[in-house]
């Protein structure tokens, strides 16, 4: 996970902050004494006890690359948290990766109740507290660069759980130095983006302390860095409508800081602000298995798009603050989605292998079949960078510390489902257990049973999701009465005691959703895939980033050779953690034969008797039987990468049931499958181009208006022809119409107005009818038929590496018009950059 330079969350910007509120009604208070503003609070990790399929996932992660970390190699052969580094090593890396995996370990270990871990964890914080910088920082902040702090702020994340657990003093006092050795500069300084994500830190040491010195700086730094600090994006307010487009790691990590400013000072606008970025994000960016795309950088919801495994972890863990701040159910409904889905998609059932990208699509698994990053869809024991490889082992124990917490009377919440036991506090004397049994996701019958001393009585909320139309309740065998509406929380009518039981019963109807051409399944909170039968290819890891000779090294690349070193020494190459590559042993080219009003009545859920692991490939206890074609034209690309979506293609073939099993069980899928339902492709003829005229990014696209849209208007049009070759295979390069010298790339300075060019074409069709028209575009497009403007697609935009905007439109007899009206919107570090657009119509 490379450092990202200016596109940070500054794009919150310009936002109106009031004064550190006055409590409100609803407010929680701290052990410290200070104010608390969230609506919910978490729990020790020590409190919760798994159960079911839940403790084996977790007993399997332990006996997996969790319990045998220096498989993974370097830097988790080495104790980086106690003293160790690597001579010539450039960065905050090694840090940064393995304090993600002391924050997994941790809570592994007290999720699961192995004494090992968790003494290991606290040899190491032992360590750090013991041995401050000279400046009285903790941690390396002076061995990466001059106080450098982004390292510390993951490394704190195992912190919090090594206070729950232990209560000691020492952490507190420890750590209350540490904080107040920081400035407000280097929380918030511009050039070392990352470093505001302490703010999880300085404001968890505030409410252990309630030192108000500590919240005034956390303050400070956040109206510095959410509103002055962020490059050119502070010109302008982050709107409803805005696309936000950062690498996706520093998106989940900086996200949250807002939210915690506003638990901690009351204040709106930093929790508005939060709230509007996500709300964005998941409109623009959200992918089907509940985690945003993240190519490095999001990339839009196109099902050929991935996420980093980073991405998973940092991602529930920053929804779980949004879920305490407001009390809304949908964020643990967001965080159910991403780990049942996503989550379990990218690691090996038995946690022997892990993925640096994942996604709902996957054809092939191999060494080179990433259409990002090569290797990176590889089942393998670690990648590079680490960053990943240290953070798959947060995103369960975390998951399972966070399934209950507590509201604001101090009454139980059940925030997230699945089998296990949580025992609190009822007053300073006693406790109450409450035990939940359940085969949740697969099912939604989930029984609470309540144990403790008489006379102890604990306040008890449930959640009904969002997906849940129909839910019911009882106590003691006897309906609850009261409205269970869906995405909300239910708070039971009394405080439950000693024998009493809560059934709470969530029907899961099946789902069908489009993306697109696009058709895809789900039950409940989990998605379905067809299972790709699989060839198992047992490989050594190849490096992948090798500098040619003579170069300077990349940090990549130099990291690599501190592994390739280490590796020397310790070679892991254990037979039961294989590098593996993975391709299908049958087919996979399938469309569904489902339609809007008919799908519910022709899939079939199939409930199945199952004696082992529910993850496990055959051990499904639910399976859905769906109709399906057998499709031709959807190929690999270029017979080794994994294939996109099919625009055109051929029915092969009668109906045939396709088995979906949940997508969490599998590592070969497809989720994403074409609609049975056959397009042909109409010619779009008589291409030109017009421009550039002057464009400001920064300015409303539809006010800029030039020669081709203005009534009477001069438009100096030239013929074009689109480009034949590979993936830019019919698109219009716009960059031609530069002057020499001007560069349109990512890297590229460029000041001052940047490209707008006009396209235009004509579809000619015989008699009236549908169509869709299938448009690429980078970065603004406005798209015109015949004269009407029928989309805006928004800034900034990936274009030739994301599937196209999906119209569907209707043509005229005879000759039809498209104009596109494409701005260049200049400096944004995806994964690829350009100016241009295509057009397809398909009929």
């Amino acid at each position: 996970m490379n450092k990202i330079s200016n596109l940070t969350i500054a794009l919150l910007a310009l936002l109106p902050f009031s004064p550190i509120s006055a409590a409100a009604p609803n407010t929680l208070t701290a052990a410290g004494g200070v104010q608390r503003f969230d609506r919910f609070r978490e729990l020790s990790p020590t409190d919760v006890k798994p159960d079911g399929w839940l403790k084996e996932f977790l007993r399997r992660q332990l006996d997996g690359l969790s319990g045998h970390p220096g498989i993974q190699g370097y830097p988790f052969t080495m104790k980086f948290w106690q003293g160790e580094d690597t001579p010539g090593n450039p960065t905050w890396w090694p840090w940064e990766q393995t304090g993600y995996l002391e924050d997994g370990l941790v809570r592994l270990g007290q999720v699961t109740g192995n004494k090992e871990l968790q003494k290991s964890f606290q040899e190491t914080l032992e360590w750090v507290m013991a041995n401050p910088n000279s400046d009285g920082l903790l941690g390396p902040s002076l061995k990466v660069a001059p106080r450098q702090q982004w390292p510390m702020s993951v490394f704190f994340k195992a912190v919090i759980a090594g206070k729950m657990a232990t209560r000691d003093p020492k952490i507190v006092e420890a750590f209350h130095k540490h904080f107040s050795n920081l400035t407000v500069e280097d929380l918030s300084k511009k050039n070392q983006d990352r470093d505001i994500d302490n703010l999880e830190g300085l404001l968890k040491v505030y409410e252990w302390t309630g030192d108000p010195e500590l919240l005034a700086k956390a303050d400070a730094a956040g109206k510095s860095w959410f509103v002055a600090n962020g490059a050119d994006h502070t010109t302008r307010e982050l709107k409803p409508t805005d696309r936000l487009v950062m690498h996706g790691v520093s998106f989940c990590e900086e996200i949250k800081q807002p939210v915690l400013l506003y638990n901690y000072t009351g204040n709106r606008s930093y929790l508005d602000a939060a709230v509007r970025a996500m709300d964005g994000v998941v409109r623009d960016h959200m992918l089907f298995d509940g985690v945003i795309s993240s190519n490095e950088f999001m990339v839009g919801r196109d099902p050929d798009q991935t996420h980093e495994t980073c991405v998973i972890s940092d991602f529930t863990w920053s929804l779980g603050y949004f879920l305490m701040a407001t009390g809304e159910a949908k964020y643990a409904d967001m965080i159910e989605r991403a780990v049942f889905n996503a989550g379990m998609g990218s690691v090996s059932k038995d946690f022997r292998q892990h993925q640096y990208f994942s996604g709902i699509n996957q054809v092939l698994c191999t060494n080179n079949s990433a259409r990002v990053g090569g290797d990176k869809t590889q089942y393998c024991t670690y990648h590079h960078p680490m960053c990943c490889s240290g953070n798959v082992h947060r995103f369960m124990p975390n998951f399972a510390a966070r399934m209950w917490m507590q509201d604001a009377n101090g009454g139980l919440v059940a925030s997230l489902y699945g089998p296990s036991s949580v025992t609190v506090a009822t007053d300073a004397q006693h406790s109450m257990t409450v035990t939940e049994k359940t085969n949740y996701p697969f099912d939604g019958d989930i029984d609470f049973a309540f144990s403790g001393p008489v006379g102890t009585s604990l306040p008890f909320r449930v959640r009904i999701p969002s997906w849940c139309k129909q839910a019911s309740l009882t106590l003691n065998g006897k309906p609850v009465k009261g409205t269970l509406q869906s995405g909300s929380f239910f708070a039971l009518p009394r405080a439950m005691r000693p024998g009493d039981t809560v059934h709470l019963k969530l029907p899961m109807a099946v789902g069908m959703n489009r993306f697109a051409n696009a058709i895809l399944i789900d039950r409940g909170p989990l998605v379905f895939s067809y299972p790709i039968p699989e060839n198992v290819e047992v490989v050594k890891k190849v490096v992948m980033n090798k500098r040619k000779e003579g170069a300077k090294p990349s940090h990549t690349q130099i990291y690599e050779d501190f592994a390739e070193k280490d590796r020397q020494i310790h070679p892991n190459e254990d037979p039961l953690f294989p590098n593996l590559n993975l391709t299908p042993a049958g087919p996979w080219q399938f469309a569904l034969a489902l339609g809007n009003k008919n799908f519910r009545d022709k899939v079939r859920v199939v409930q199945n008797k199952v004696e082992g692991y529910p993850w496990d490939p055959g051990q499904s206890p639910i399976t859905l039987e769906v109709p399906a074609r057998s499709v031709k034209g959807w190929e690999l690309e270029d017979g080794q990468k994994n294939p996109t979506l099919p625009l055109k293609y051929t029915l092969d073939g009668p109906e045939q049931p396709l088995m979906l099993v949940p997508l969490g069980s599998t590592r070969l899928r497809i989720s994403a499958f074409p609609e049975g339902v056959e397009r042909h492709e109409l010619p779009v003829t008589d291409l030109q181009v017009s421009g550039p005229f002057p464009y400001q990014p920064k300015e409303s696209f539809d006010s800029q208006k030039f020669g081709p849209e203005v009534p009477n208007g001069v438009a100096d049009w030239k013929p074009v022809t689109p480009d034949k070759r590979g993936y830019k295979r019919d698109y219009v390069d716009l960059t031609s119409l530069l002057p020499p010298g001007e560069k349109s790339d990512a890297k590229s300075e460029q000041k001052g107005p940047r490209g707008l060019a006009y396209v235009r074409a004509k579809i000619t069709v015989q008699t009236a009818g549908a169509a869709v028209l299938a448009i690429t575009a980078q970065d603004a497009c406005e798209v015109r038929l015949n004269g009407k403007s029928i989309r805006i697609i928004r800034q900034p935009n990936e274009g030739i590496f994301s599937f196209p905007d999906w119209i569907p439109v209707k043509l005229k007899a005879g000759e039809n018009e498209i104009l596109l009206k494409v701005g260049q919107y200049g400096k944004v570090p995806t994964c690829q950059a350009g100016w241009g657009a295509r057009i397809l119509c398909l009929q």
